[in-house]
């Protein structure tokens, strides 16, 4: 399942070179954790984030640091974060929230966190003791030297077209409705989220689908009738079947109709992957790491990626696409928050 060299969304320009290194290092798609389990891809990033923060933090690696903290289950991923966070002494107010968060989520499956840089003068901690050492630390000197500008962007990659070799993919939906992906999208505005269903972490494919549904729903109802097409589209195609989709979507309130589905990319997802320059990653049977994504696509196939957080954020889903509206969906962050 591994991408090719094509055409895709390339990274801001504007970037450092060593902004572009470490992020590229975090990719979940980045070479280095290909064919890994889930575990070793655990244990890498960690390593990767603890080895960060003997300086000012870069400021594009603190979007994937803030998406850590929202969803990661793993002790070990989020003791490397708190290291990387505290020695960095930089960060924004809502950090110290989101680490208090993740220490309350790993609280029952804790462990101790020993790194490669350690170099043994000190007794390990628990994942949970390395959070709690950086709420502290950072509550005690209220640093903030990195201020919130406005929203997070949705990605490494600036507002772009989707190229022309889009007519080479197709698509499948829940009820087995093939689509060229060209066809589909070209016309639209439509909000496109990837997701798959043997995901086991219920703050990303879970909640992504459960705030997508409610988006789906209001639209169903708006006045007047909205033109935005609602896209799941799943990481796992060759194991994600019309029935799963359907399945899935059923479990968490997707309302299928013709503006809102569920699909699997049934030739050219290699492309795919590439064009979007998804952050996924595989085992050699399944996953074994992922992004939350979340991209606005235009009539004419413009792409806007958006932070995921705003599937839960009125003001997020404002669009410079021509002739948009805002979707009114000030319910989903507390119909979805509680949703597995």
């Amino acid at each position: 399942m591994s991408g090719i060299n094509g055409a895709h969304l390339k990274p801001p320009c504007s970037a450092t070179d060593q902004e572009s290194a470490i992020l590229a290092s975090l990719r979940q798609d980045a070479v280095h954790f290909a064919g890994l389990s889930t575990k070793d891809v655990e244990r890498r990033r960690a390593e990767i984030f603890a080895s960060l923060g003997t300086t000012e933090l870069p400021a594009n690696v603190m979007p994937v640091i803030k998406e850590e903290l929202r969803t990661s289950l793993s002790p070990i991923v989020l003791a490397g974060i708190a290291r990387a966070i505290r020695r960095s002494r930089c960060l924004e107010t809502e950090v110290i929230e989101l680490l208090q968060a993740s220490a309350e989520r790993i609280s029952r499956h804790d462990e101790y966190a020993v790194f490669s840089v350690d170099d043994g003068s000190v007794s390990p901690l628990t994942a949970t003791q390395e959070l709690a050492v950086t709420i502290d630390t950072l509550s005690k000197e209220r640093v903030s030297c990195c201020k919130k500008n406005g929203p997070e962007s949705g990605g490494e990659y600036p507002s772009a077209h989707l190229p022309a070799l889009v007519h080479a993919i197709i698509v499948e939906n829940q009820s087995g409705t093939r689509y060229v992906v060209n066809d589909l999208l070209r016309g639209n505005r439509t909000l496109l989220a990837f997701f798959y269903t043997r995901c086991m972490n219920p703050t990303k494919c879970s909640l992504t689908v459960t705030r997508l549904a409610t988006i789906a729903r209001n639209l169903e109802q708006s006045d007047p009738p909205s033109d935005l097409l609602v896209l799941a589209c799943t990481y796992d195609p060759d194991f994600d079947l019309g029935p799963r989709l359907e399945a899935y979507g059923r479990d968490r309130g997707f309302p299928f109709n013709e503006k809102s589905m569920m699909v699997r990319c049934v030739s050219g997802w290699d492309v795919l992957r590439d064009i979007f320059r998804l952050k996924v990653g595989y085992s050699a049977t399944t996953v074994n790491d992922h992004a939350r994504e979340v991209f606005l696509i235009g009539p004419e196939l413009s792409v806007e990626p958006l932070s995921a957080e705003s599937l839960a954020s009125l003001s997020l889903l404002e669009t410079s696409v021509s002739g948009s509206a805002v979707i009114d969906i000030d319910a989903v962050a507390a119909a979805s928050c509680c949703c597995g």
